[in-house]
């Protein structure tokens, strides 16, 4: 496997790169070449890389570089989101191998990777990748995720909906909730400080300002490939729902509500009334699946996301498992002096868990 690694694409292969990922099977929009710019704008730099096996290309990767905090011109990390993508295990497996002994990845701690392959092919990918040296980043062997089949036409994927979801987006419509597509960045900053508070809420970072503006202007302001559906009552923004989508499949990205103003409208549960409007848009353009980005049957209510895996479920969501996420050491003292602080934390957790 002949690998390339670039800082920069040439027009050309970013023609080729794009024609690539809209044609394979195991593609994943996280890996469109827009969201390089994104990353950018958050102070992160990129690694694009492309595998060629008999000069025809099989394999493309956009990696974000982690700046080491202690070394200057050294990553703690080089993360693959939602990719490397490739339509053959073995190929992946041969890529990979070519890519950790790339002369721009010497100075990089880590290598880290999410491909797009689910339920039995990702099992598949992930012997192989073991077998290859390749260890799990994440704490399970797979993740849990569900799809909803967005085939049937729009009342029937209603109607497969539970009772008391489609009685909510009933009384969304007696509220006068008004359903538009986002395309004010004023609003969609709205959007996002209604989401990190969420996430604040949550334990989880917020999401950077200056990226996500990027990814506005080039994604989800088109409501092409991206789009951010927002629910309003009286102008005021109450919930918002950000998709985007690959050629087969659609992912629920993020979601966010305002509970206070929910509350006053009777204690609306908004979120069926918008996730069945971000089908309706999946399904326009031409995709089969949504993605709810995580889920598992919720049977624990000590589970800390059991509320979320509830409604969630209230869609029938088929559930699926995704491989998980594998790293491999490209740099020993890198690695230990960059991420020493994540490594410790998972091997502490690790031997509590036993």
């Amino acid at each position: 496997m002949q690998v390339e690694c670039y800082k920069f694409l040439s027009a050309e292969h970013a023609t080729e790169w794009q024609e690539f990922l809209s044609d394979a099977d195991h593609q994943h929009p996280r890996q469109d070449l827009r969201f390089a710019d994104i990353e950018r704008a958050e102070g992160a730099d990129i690694l694009f890389a492309m595998g060629r096996q008999n000069e025809k290309l099989c394999a493309i990767g956009l990696f974000t570089l982690s700046p080491h905090k202690l070394l200057p011109k050294c990553h703690s990390s080089a993360l693959c989101l939602s990719g490397p993508v490739c339509d053959h295990s073995e190929q992946l497996g041969d890529f990979m191998d070519s890519l950790v002994l790339h002369p721009m990845l010497k100075r990089v701690g880590q290598v880290k990777i999410t491909p797009y392959w689910m339920a039995n092919e990702g099992e598949t990918l992930a012997k192989v990748l073991a077998n290859r040296g390749w260890t799990l980043a994440d704490p399970e062997p797979c993740r849990q995720t569900g799809w909803v089949d967005i085939t049937p036409l729009p009342e029937q994927i209603f109607a497969s909906f539970s009772k008391s979801a489609r009685r909510e987006v009933r009384r969304a419509g007696r509220q006068d909730i008004q359903l538009s597509t986002i395309t004010d960045s004023g609003i969609a900053l709205d959007f996002l400080d209604s989401l990190n508070r969420l996430r604040t809420n949550r334990g989880l970072p917020a999401i950077g300002k200056a990226g996500f503006l990027e990814s506005f202007g080039s994604i989800y302001k088109t409501g092409d490939t991206g789009v951010i559906l927002g629910a309003f009552h009286s102008d005021t923004l109450t919930s918002g729902l950000l998709l985007y989508r690959s050629k087969d499949v659609a992912h629920g990205r993020h979601f966010t509500t305002e509970p206070e103003l929910l509350r006053k409208l009777g204690n609306l549960r908004i979120a069926p009334f918008l996730w069945l409007e971000g089908m309706k848009w999946a399904r326009a353009h031409g995709c089969t699946k949504l993605d709810v980005e995580g889920y598992r049957v919720a049977t624990n209510s000590n589970d800390n996301k059991y509320n979320i895996y509830k409604y969630k479920s209230e869609y029938n969501p088929v559930p699926i498992t995704r491989i998980a996420e594998h790293k491999q050491r490209t740099n020993t003292f890198i690695d230990l002096t960059g991420n020493g602080k994540s490594i410790l934390k998972a091997y502490i957790k690790k031997r509590l868990g036993k």
